[in-house]
Formats: structure tokens, C-alpha cells, sequence
């Protein structure tokens, strides 16, 4: 028996420990384990975890659809016709196919998708590092596959706000809302069903009478996408009834500040000449005036600030009348929002908007099942902050049982460490410091300051958006741009000239692809239209290249597979993890890699020394990167494997280095090798997982963001 799980995106509930047992070098069967620690006596734990999805993986392994040997396309792209060539064939042809991307095209042709599936530290180091090194370009997917949490973004600063599972039992309602927990995180579900036991109503707001709906105190048939109308019209009556948390408001949220007649809110720049746009103002009722509201803290000091009234001031035009944000909110609720009227537009009786939104007003501890239903609406990130409205005006964010749940998303930092020291990370971070220490003397906050570098980042790296990439040269335009009464004031392109110009978003390259590498990626099946790349970019494409375990919908229009080794075939880590389940798990190889699959780090090494080998060979000895500076290809292997130190056949020295360098995981490898997990310390210091702004405790479920 050997403790194991399986390296994919399960999102949300993300991985479960598994005993895989195996018998004569094959794995026979797979159980759940139930090793998972007591937290807190008084809370349920996370025993056991997985789903059937896990307890048949051994049956995928082998199933007849596996890739066993590296194959090569001999009919046409899509025709599912392949021949089975040799390793050294097959890398030796992507090699060839890649120097003459970067020498003939530049370093921009040659494409890596990592889709939502690259779950693999060792495969995400390996390819990154590889693409990074040929100076290539690596689509950001987020937005394509819409789990960006717009609305939690635009609204907290952050899209990241998580609790531990074991939360929910400290919670009086939840709303699975814009979530199918029942359905789509099994391993996490019975903390919903044990919360019920514990005296929690469970709210499912949802069109469809789903799996979750089934087992929930009150189900709420909207119709698909007014969930803002049902939102709004809760937040209606709690501020009629005066059920709202004003402590929180007041001091957590922006809704004191003051808001000018024109609805612009009202600034320092308003009020005397040379004033500053970003300092904001609510009413002190203490002192009868206004009062400037704090930058660096939350802290109003002495004063109150005011949540309704109309106060005059005296501005550069003259007196004008100004009105906390909150009471213009309040008329407008009353004007556009009652239950009635939110009842019309929903599709439901006003009589179930009412017990709906009492439900929710009466909540003590409110709390919220994450998902990523809303990001893939049009005004998604609309219907998020409508709801989000809710959590805020009672005060349900911060604290034991309550919080709105957004991505749960925490990014193992030991990734980005391996082959370095800590004498080269510091480095880099001394690289910024003069310039973190004169803006934070000009007085530049430090939350805006990380934002700004973290912006030269992206801009400098290699990450570009997948859905600019695939308008730029897949054709997707024709499926963007037609109005779909949306009513646009101008068309989308011009929007995105804009954004171009003002250096919001990063501008795709406009050289063509040559070489597309998958990894984690069924493009095929995963993209909306992908009818239209197939038209118009597999055409520009001189070769595509998927690594992968089966035959899957993408690999039929790849042109080489090379095959990888499975969940139970190599010793792995995965790359990042949910705060909802806190705990880190590791894979290790059960059973030898099937037929001629590899890990993916050998995969990726043996294709670094390919690309060396053939360089010398043809002369190639160095390409233009995309700066203009000279990129060597003749020590290619060398520096792919930092100097040595991690060779070809390296992935399970990959994996525990990755485990040694995560700051939050404080145990090694081998250690893990017994358990298969363990439960997490902290969140690390890697710039995303700064976002989830909340403590570790080991003997307390996690806390969803911040204030308490």
C-alpha cells in the first residue's frame, strides 16, 4: 500500500489522500483515507476526503485511451491517425522545430498553454523554465476559463477570500449561491450537512433544482442571472428594518464617505485649490463636520462617521450639499429594489423574496459556499458585488462562520525557488527596495506600491492573456464582437485600442505562432469556439506538441504526443491548493511509469539536452531574445538544469525541493511520504497568496479574510 493522490485541478475541494494498494507492479484498488487530524473536538474533521472520480483513477490508468508511447501525426490534423516513433524522435523533432521558431521567427512564435489542469509542481517548473529559456510566450488562461472573480477583485482588492470547510460549522446560514457543492465538491460537502445538524439553515439560490438544492432548509428558483435583483432587494430590507452591522460599515467599507450631487464623491480637490483627488471625506457627528478619512488605516480616531443625512460644505464652486455614499444607496434600494420588485425580475413570488431576504437579515453568522458560477456571466462581476453588498451591510466578513467565499487559491511558493538560494532571492528583493523605500517616504501606501510592482512584473514577463492571444491570431473576433444586445456605446475593438494605449492591459505579440506546446491543456475541448481556432490557427502553427496521459480531444489534432506518467507513476507534488481543505499533498510512484511514459521533468530535461545537442550541431549556437539580447543555445541543458544540480532524472529531487523551499509546509518529502499530506502553517510569501489576508492557526479552522 502506498499513499498517493491524483495530480489534477479538482478546483475548489482540490486533493484527498489515497491508499493505492498494488499487487505484482499494479495498482489494484484505491481507498479513502481517514487519517486526516482532529483540528478541534468541538468541529467535524475533513475524514475521509475524495469523491468516485478518485476511486476509480486506477481504471483511467488503464484504460484503453492511455498514451503509452511518444506518437507522430502521418494524417491529417483531427483524423486521430499516428504513428509510434522513438523518444529520441520525437524530441529530436521538437528540438529542430523550435530553433527554427526562435532563429527563423523570433523568440514570440513559440506558444505554451498550460490550460486549468497543470496541477504538477515538477511539470510547471519544468515547462515554465524551458518556455522561459526560449524567451517564449505562456498564456494567462484565467480569464478565458472566467475563475477571476471580477467582482471580489473590484471590491476587495483582491480576488482571494477563503475559510476552512470546518468553518461552516460555526455559521447559522449559509447561501450556496452561484455554487453545486453537493455535486462539484463532494470531499467538502458533508461539512454542510454536519453545520445543518449544528442547528445552520443552508440557503440554495440556484434556477436549476440541483443536487445541493435537495438538501437545503430553502431553495430559491431564480431565474439564470438576476441574482443582483434578489441581492439587492435582501440588502433593501436590512437597511429598512435597520438590521446592519453600522460598526463595520462604517469603519470597513466606503459607504460613510461623502458623495457630491454630480455623484462624484466628494475630494480634497474639491475643497481648496492643489487639493489631492485621493483623499476622501465622510460627516464626523461628533464634531458636526467633515472629517478626512484615514489612508493608512481603517482607524477614524475620535470620530463617527455619519451613514445618512445631508450635510452642506463649502467647495471651490461655492456651498454644495453632499450625502454619505450609503444614504444615496438606501433611496435607491427603496426606489428600484423592493422584494416586489425584485420578485418581477427574478421570476419568484415576493412572498419567498421576503423569506429570503428576513433569512438573511436575522443571520448572525453569514456565510457563503465558494464558486465560480458568476465570472462566466455577462455582468458577472455585478452580481458578485450586489451579494457581496449583503455580507457587508451585516457585518459578516472576518470572523468565526461568516465571510464571502470567492477563490480559494494558494500558490506553493517553493515553485519559483527551485535550483536558487536564498542569497539570489534576496537579491531580488533588494533589487526593489530603493525604490519601495522612496515611494513609502512620498507616501505612497504599501498595498499600492506592491500593486505597481507587481504590475512592471507581468508587464516585463512572458504571461499574456489567452483570450487577447486567441483574438489576436485565432481568429475569435468574428465570436467577440457582435453586439449580442449588449448595447455597447462603441465598438469592442476600440475599447481594447484603449486599453492598449493606456497600458491597462498588455498588448498580445504580433508575431504568428509556430510552436504550440500543451500542457495540462485539452485547448480543444476546453475553448468555447474552437471551431474558430482550429480555422484560423492551426493553419499558422508549424507544429503542435501534447504532452499528455490519454487521448483526449486535443491530442487527436496535436501533431507529436509525448506521453506522461500518471497520478500513481511518479513522486510529485501539486502546485497549488485551497484554503478550504488546509493541507498539502504529495503523490509517489506506486508503480513504474506505463509503456514508455515519463515524468514530466525527464520529459522536459531530455528535450534541454535535444535542444543543445541540435543547436551545435546545425550551428545555431544563439537566438534574439524578445529585448534584442543574445539567448545561448549551446549550453541549453546545462543552465535547464541549474548547472547539474537537477538532472534528467530528477523529478523526485524536483518535488522535494519544491516541499523544502514552500515556506508553509514544514515538513520534507520523505517525511510525507507516510502521510501523503500535511496540514498547513501560514500562506507563504508569494505576492498571490498575500491576497487571502488572513491567519493559519493549527488548532483552529481558518478565518475568511481579515477583520475580526
Amino acid at each position: 500500500m502506498v499513499r498517493c493522490t491524483h495530480v489534477v485541478n479538482c478546483w475548489y475541494q482540490r486533493n484527498c489522500a489515497w491508499n493505492v494498494f498494488v499487487k505484482d507492479g499494479i495498482a489494484v484498488r484505491e481507498e479513502q483515507v481517514g487519517g486526516y487530524e482532529t483540528v478541534d473536538p468541538d468541529l467535524p474533521d475533513f475524514n475521509p476526503r475524495g469523491c468516485q472520480k478518485g476511486a476509480c483513477y486506477s481504471a483511467l490508468m488503464y484504460a484503453p485511451d492511455r498514451l503509452l508511447h511518444p506518437l507522430r501525426r502521418v494524417g491529417e490534423r483531427g483524423s486521430g491517425r499516428f504513428k509510434r516513433i522513438t523518444w529520441d524522435q520525437a524530441l529530436g523533432e521538437i528540438a529542430d522545430r523550435l530553433i527554427d521558431a526562435v532563429n527563423d521567427h523570433g523568440a514570440d512564435s513559440i506558444v505554451l498553454d498550460p490550460g486549468g489542469s497543470l496541477a504538477s509542481a515538477t511539470w510547471r517548473v519544468a515547462v515554465e523554465r524551458l518556455v522561459r529559456m526560449l524567451d517564449g510566450v505562456e498564456l494567462d488562461t484565467n480569464t478565458e476559463l472566467d475563475d477571476g472573480q471580477a467582482g471580489a477583485s473590484v471590491t476587495f482588492g483582491t480576488p482571494l477570500a477563503c475559510r476552512s470547510a470546518d468553518d461552516f460549522f460555526r455559521s447559522d446560514v449559509i447561501l450556496v449561491w452561484g455554487a453545486n457543492p453537493t455535486y462539484t465538491q463532494i470531499p467538502n460537502a458533508h461539512f454542510l450537512n454536519e453545520a445543518r445538524y449544528n442547528g445552520a439553515s443552508v440557503v440554495t439560490v440556484a434556477p436549476d433544482y440541483s443536487p445541493s438544492s435537495i438538501h437545503s432548509d430553502l431553495y430559491v428558483p431564480v431565474r439564470p442571472g438576476t441574482d443582483a435583483a434578489l441581492a439587492l432587494a435582501a440588502a433593501q430590507v436590512m437597511l429598512a428594518s435597520g438590521r446592519i452591522d453600522e460598526d463595520f460599515v462604517g469603519t470597513q467599507t466606503d459607504l460613510p464617505l461623502l458623495v457630491r450631487g454630480d455623484g462624484l464623491l466628494l475630494r480634497e480637490s474639491h475643497l481648496k485649490e492643489g487639493g489631492r483627488d485621493d483623499l476622501f471625506y465622510a460627516w464626523d457627528e461628533v464634531l458636526g463636520r467633515i472629517a478626512v478619512a484615514p489612508v493608512e488605516t481603517l482607524d477614524w480616531g475620535a470620530a463617527r462617521p455619519a451613514l445618512a443625512g445631508r450635510f452642506k460644505v463649502e467647495a471651490l464652486e461655492g456651498p454644495i450639499e453632499v450625502r454619505p455614499v450609503l444614504d444615496v444607496l438606501r433611496e435607491r434600494l427603496d426606489r428600484e429594489f423592493t422584494p416586489a420588485q425584485a420578485a418581477a425580475v427574478c421570476g419568484v413570488s415576493e412572498s419567498l423574496v421576503r423569506r429570503f431576504a428576513e433569512t438573511v437579515a436575522s443571520a448572525a453568522s453569514l456565510a457563503g459556499v465558494a464558486g465560480s458560477c458568476f465570472p462566466k456571466f455577462y455582468h458577472g462581476d455585478l452580481i458578485m458585488r450586489s451579494m457581496i453588498l449583503v455580507y457587508v451591510l451585516g457585518g459578516h466578513m472576518g470572523r468565526a462562520g461568516a465571510g464571502y467565499d470567492t477563490c480559494p487559491f494558494l500558490v506553493l511558493d517553493g515553485i519559483s525557488k527551485v535550483g536558487g538560494s536564498q542569497v539570489s532571492a534576496l537579491t531580488a528583493k533588494l533589487k526593489h527596495l530603493p525604490a519601495y523605500v522612496h515611494r513609502r517616504l512620498q507616501g505612497d501606501s504599501h498595498e499600492r506600491i506592491v500593486y505597481d510592482l507587481l504590475r512592471d512584473y507581468f508587464s516585463d514577463s512572458n504571461l499574456v492573456s489567452s483570450v487577447l492571444y486567441w483574438r489576436e491570431h485565432g481568429g475569435m473576433a468574428e465570436r467577440n464582437d457582435p453586439d449580442y444586445q449588449r448595447k455597447l456605446p462603441r465598438s469592442v475593438q476600440s475599447f481594447l485600442d484603449e486599453s492598449y494605449s493606456e497600458d491597462w492591459r498588455k498588448r498580445p505579440p504580433l508575431q504568428s505562432p509556430k510552436v504550440l506546446l500543451l500542457a495540462g491543456s485539452n485547448l480543444v475541448r476546453r475553448f468555447r469556439s474552437s471551431d474558430v481556432l482550429l480555422r484560423e490557427l492551426w493553419p499558422k502553427l508549424d507544429l503542435v506538441v501534447d504532452t499528455e496521459v490519454r487521448m483526449s480531444t486535443t491530442a487527436r489534432h496535436a501533431d507529436i504526443l509525448l506521453p506522461a506518467a500518471g497520478s500513481y507513476e511518479k513522486d510529485d507534488v501539486i502546485n497549488w491548493f485551497t484554503l478550504l481543505s488546509p493541507y498539502a499533498h504529495i503523490t509517489q510512484a506506486a508503480v513504474k511509469p506505463l509503456g514508455e511514459s515519463k515524468p514530466e521533468w525527464e520529459i522536459h530535461a531530455l528535450l534541454a539536452e535535444h535542444i543543445e545537442r541540435r543547436a551545435v550541431e546545425r550551428g545555431i549556437l544563439s537566438f534574439k531574445g524578445r529585448n534584442g539580447k543574445e539567448r545561448r543555445l549551446d549550453d541549453f541543458h546545462r543552465r535547464f538544469t541549474f548547472s547539474g544540480l537537477h538532472g534528467n532524472d530528477a523529478q523526485a529531487a524536483v518535488a522535494a525541493e519544491v516541499v523544502e523551499r514552500t515556506s508553509f509546509i514544514d515538513r520534507s518529502f520523505d517525511e510525507l511520504r507516510r502521510s501523503g499530506f500535511t496540514r498547513i502553517n501560514g500562506i507563504g510569501d508569494h505576492p498571490i497568496n498575500l491576497g487571502n489576508a488572513t491567519d493559519v492557526e493549527p488548532d483552529s479552522p481558518v478565518v475568511n479574510v481579515g477583520w475580526r
